[in-house]
């Protein structure tokens, strides 16, 4: 593997939430229903809500739907779901298995280092740690086109949106 290519520098909360979200992209969608089971919790749902007028805090389940659509956390995590599939997609559709099986045997199935090392036919832990930053670099430019980091280009702040 070549170190030719300068890895840029990502921002610490960025690394912590792609991080976040590689470890748990099995659990995604469970997130978004705790998510979506806290705002139900919260709101006090009725099922006559409907007949108070429209000034009135209502709550009905039409309420509900448009809270969740609403939801910055919901928004998030779905974007992160979208993002993370279109790396694996160009991982496996480019030619990058090393790339894709990084992310599936660290990731999604927790193996130990020593695991990667020989699975994926690298020399050294930090050949590894330099694939692993590489990926998470991958990630991050994702996130930038899909305006995750849009705070960080702008005002050189990150958002309060980790997960992590």
């Amino acid at each position: 593997m070549q170190k030719s290519k300068i890895i840029k520098d990502i921002p610490k909360v960025a690394k912590k939430e792609i991080s976040f979200v590689l470890y748990n992209y099995k659990n995604l969608s469970a997130l978004i229903e705790d998510r979506k089971d806290y705002i139900r919790a919260k709101l006090n749902y009725s099922t006559s809500a409907w007949l108070r007028g429209r000034n009135q805090n209502s709550n009905s389940l039409e309420d509900i739907l448009i809270m969740y659509e609403d939801d910055e956390y919901i928004k998030r995590i779905k974007k992160w779901k979208i993002i993370i599939n279109k790396v694996l997609n160009e991982f496996i559709n480019e030619e990058y298995p090393v790339e894709y099986y990084l992310i599936k045997y660290k990731y999604i199935d927790n193996m130990s280092d020593n695991f990667l090392i020989e699975k994926l036919n690298l020399d050294s832990k930090e050949e590894l740690q330099y694939l692993i930053m590489e990926v998470k670099e991958k990630v991050y430019n994702y996130a930038l086109k899909e305006n995750l980091y849009k705070e960080v280009i702008s005002d050189g702040k990150m958002s309060s949106y980790c997960y992590c």
